[in-house]
């Protein structure tokens, strides 16, 4: 399934992807309004930039244990509340030309919903630059306990506002 697929595809409020595709594809839904959850394959390995952008009703969506990378710009602007990323995640990507993925500048949109973002994996070794900028303070950060120090220092350089903050899982 390639970029840009279903973009802008109103009629989907639901989508099972079938379980051979190991990448999710850039914009795949982008600006689909009406999509409202999403499974992923169990051997999905990627999730690239824009895969769910502004999808502002998507409320649910599972990402496999077996996903490695993930482009933060690939949620911005979409209706998720919580963000649950998995135990094998080893790098986390700005997908979205080193611009900050959450604010409301370079006409992008705001994720207005986004609350909690959980971090499960205890291998993640790169945090790209501005993959966290431009969320709301209302937003918090849960990391795995015995990594909490290193992952704050990650997600500082990165970029994340000293005002969102960071707990442990």
């Amino acid at each position: 399934i390639g970029k840009g697929a279903f973009a802008e595809c109103l009629r989907i409020k639901r989508f099972n992807f079938p379980e051979k595709i190991k990448k999710i594809d850039e914009d795949i839904f982008t600006g689909n309004y009406n999509l409202r959850s999403v499974k992923l394959p169990q051997k999905v390995k990627r999730i690239m930039g824009g895969a769910f952008y502004n999808c502002k009703n998507l409320k649910k969506i599972e990402i496999p244990e077996s996903v490695t990378s993930v482009a933060m710009a690939a949620f911005a602007g979409s209706g998720i509340k919580k963000l649950i990323l998995p135990h094998n995640l080893v790098k986390i990507q700005n997908g979205d030309y080193g611009y900050k993925v959450f604010e409301k500048k370079h006409g992008l949109f705001p994720t207005k919903n986004l609350r909690v973002i959980e971090i499960h994996s205890k291998k993640l070794k790169k945090i790209e630059k501005n993959s966290f900028g431009g969320l709301t303070r209302k937003v918090v950060i849960k990391v795995p306990k015995s990594k909490k120090k290193k992952y704050t220092k990650m997600l500082r350089k990165s970029g994340l506002s000293k005002k969102i903050k960071i707990k442990s899982l």
